[in-house]
């Protein structure tokens, strides 16, 4: 590998306490604030990166690493929350052999000793945090590091724990590992992202957030030290994944917390924009110009489809110009470009100013087109999935990005039926131009039909496919 000789240095140094914490690393590193890792640790380092308070994060592509290594006998994977935790074993499994868990010992019924050579209870997890006590909080508290991992395996004594997460963005996977000690955990000897102050300006952007599909809210939190030597447990991921009524007072308690509201818990845009109204006002006009061209008013469906492709231009500039772009705008901004064009070429046609076969491969291309959007749309409509919010436009799905053909198809056929609506208004003869515009535009609307379908960032879906957690 090209990165083998590359030192290999931890990403950061801490516990990775809630997803939060883990997408605020992510967003340091797509923002050069931190580094991704370039490679797997060789045999030689594993000693010394391999240790308590340690996080890697690491960019599948760029590193070529498509399974995290680390030489440690880990017991197989339990879900926590958004995560995947591992326990570091006693020993590892015999080769060939299947990782089962041990069978728990079932209560006594009678009086008897305590059980002191419990593997579960007297090491690792257990013997740090007190969890042979039986006491509500060190359980709940044993769940928020460990998850199930409790006396299933025969665990190291004082082992490690491994934590792993993963995100795609923009199509890219993005993969964290982290190691602790439960030890370091409780006794607060490991700082999280959300209070380290060369983090407290990192947010992680918008799409980093929106286009993940998170069991859990990425706010939970389960260890919190800013109470003492020994940590604060505040939340344990529940196990019906919802959120608890508690977490919002226990959170305020850290940095982060402060920038919560900044963060677009609520995907919904503000669609109340200048280039929208005029994009709609292209909408309500469309009509009128196919009534205008049928009862022979030629010179009004002229004047409104003159304003149509004004507005075309000027929605654009402006939303370009003062930022103004929003997903719903690529929806209705070529809705209604087709919705005009559509009227156009079918009243054209019907009145027989334009060839009924030319309309047919206008309309067929359009038609395909359409239900491809309405099948992206649906696939990528982030859950749940209901009539209601499929049409509602505010919520992103998928953007539409237009070929270079279709944008060149597109204005000749503004050209084509433009000049066909003005035909009948001037006194000039234009139909032998007319006539061959026709012939380019049935060639380019082929064309940029096929584009569609061999393109492939034609459409991009907002909301990308849950990405499971790496494995170890």
């Amino acid at each position: 590998m090209a990165n083998s000789n590359v030192p290999l240095n931890p990403t950061f140094f801490g516990h990775v306490a809630s997803t939060l914490d883990a997408l605020v690393l992510f967003e340091a590193c797509l923002s050069s604030a931190l580094h991704h890792v370039p490679r797997r640790p060789h045999d030689r380092e594993r000693q010394d990166l391999i240790k308590s308070g340690n996080v890697f994060i690491y960019e599948e592509h760029s590193s070529g690493i498509k399974r995290w290594t680390d030489g440690v006998a880990w017991s197989p994977s339990r879900i926590l929350g958004n995560f995947l935790i591992y326990r570091e074993l006693d020993r590892p499994f015999p080769p060939g052999e299947k990782k089962r868990a041990m069978k728990r010992n079932k209560k006594p019924t009678g009086v008897t000793k305590p059980e002191i050579t419990r593997q579960g209870s007297v090491n690792g997890a257990g013997a740090n945090m007190g969890i042979g006590d039986g006491s509500q909080g060190n359980k709940e508290a044993e769940r928020a590091l460990i998850g199930s991992l409790v006396d299933s395996y025969p665990f190291k004594e004082n082992g490690l724990v491994k934590k792993t997460i993963s995100v795609t963005y923009q199509g890219v996977p993005h993969h964290l590992v982290s190691y602790y000690n439960v030890e370091d955990v409780t006794e607060g000897k490991l700082m999280t992202p959300s209070k380290d102050h060369q983090l407290s300006t990192i947010i992680p952007r918008g799409e980093l957030i929106m286009s993940q599909n998170f069991r859990a809210p990425i706010d939970e939190v389960e260890m919190d030290d800013s109470r003492g030597p020994h940590g604060l447990f505040t939340h344990a991921y529940p196990v019906n994944g919802h959120h608890h009524q508690s977490l919002s007072r226990a959170i305020t308690a850290s940095k982060i917390a402060a920038k919560l509201p900044t963060l677009p818990k609520n995907i919904h845009e503000d669609i109340r924009t200048l280039p929208n109204l005029l994009t709609l006002s292209r909408l309500v006009a469309a009509p009128f110009v196919g009534y205008f061209i049928l009862h022979d008013q030629h010179a009004w469906a002229l004047g409104l489809f003159a304003y149509a492709g004004v507005t075309d231009l000027l929605d654009g500039w402006i939303a370009r110009r003062w930022k103004q772009q929003t997903v719903v705008g690529t929806v209705i901004d070529p809705m209604a470009d087709k919705m005009l064009m559509t009227i156009l070429t079918v009243c054209l046609a019907a009145q027989g100013s334009l060839p009924v076969w030319l309309a047919t491969i206008i309309l067929g291309r359009d038609v395909g087109l359409a239900m491809s959007a309405i099948y992206y749309r649906w696939i990528s409509l982030p859950p749940p999935k209901t009539f209601a919010r499929y049409w509602d436009f505010s919520l992103p799905s998928a953007e539409v990005r237009p070929t270079t053909i279709s944008k060149y198809n597109t204005f000749l056929q503004l050209v084509l039926i433009g000049m066909t609506t003005a035909a009948p208004v001037f006194s000039y003869d234009i139909s032998t131009p007319l006539t061959i515009m026709q012939y380019i535009v049935a060639i380019t609307t082929v064309w940029s039909g096929a584009s569609y379908i061999y393109t492939k960032d034609a459409v991009k879906i907002l909301t990308s496919p849950k990405t499971p957690p790496t494995k170890g």
